[in-house]
């Protein structure tokens, strides 16, 4: 089979399938890809301690963090539109809600005691009392120190993305950026701007 053939029976296929489709395929894979990275990404120490902010380079660290992960999060987006036919050049902004929540295990020992008494009269009386505590769970690092057992680590929630696009004046590009960032972030429209960007 020539090349040439080949080369229209592929575009005979894409143009079958058709481009939102293969688009939401891709930002699928995008996401699964995503998601397994930050499953697997191992829990350390440096992570665990943020659990109790004590001192101002607690505060750097979880900035820092913050914004590594929102830099992470516009590349990636950014990379994917670039793969999309009429989409052009991309700048992506993201804002984020908060700050990364680090879920930690609590023990919450019940103790229920029961006394019985009588007084003089012969009559008895019963007295429940109950007692709970919550106690967070620690465990031992690596380093021998201890620690927060945590449970999960939620990320920060995405407040609104800002796509400008050099393909941002066409009305089938805007949705389609706009489709895959409602995909992508469980974003409503509202939160989601698609804007053309200017030439030089």
């Amino acid at each position: 089979m020539k090349q040439e053939d080949l080369k229209q029976k592929i575009m005979e296929k894409i143009k079958e399938i058709g481009i939102t489709k293969i688009l939401l395929l891709l930002l699928a894979g995008v996401v699964l890809v995503m998601t397994s990275l930050l499953e697997t990404e191992p829990k350390t120490s440096e992570k665990k301690e943020q659990v109790a902010v004590t001192d101002q380079s607690d505060l750097t660290a979880i900035k820092t963090q913050q914004k590594k992960y929102k830099e992470q999060l516009e590349k990636q987006l950014s990379d994917a539109l670039l793969q999309v036919e009429g989409v052009g050049k991309t700048k992506v902004m993201i804002t984020l809600k908060g700050t990364e929540e680090i879920v930690v295990n609590k023990d919450t020992p019940y103790e229920e005691e029961t006394t019985k008494e009588k007084d003089s009269t012969g009559g008895e009386r019963e007295q429940t009392s109950v007692s709970q505590k919550e106690e967070t769970v620690l465990v031992t690092d690596r380093e021998g120190n201890s620690v927060p057992y945590v449970i999960k680590q939620l990320e920060p929630e995405i407040a609104g993305v800002v796509v400008v696009a050099e393909g941002g004046g066409s009305e089938q590009v805007i949705q389609e950026i706009t489709d895959a960032c409602e995909v992508l972030f469980s974003l409503p429209v509202h939160k989601i701007k698609v804007m053309k960007m200017k030439t030089m």
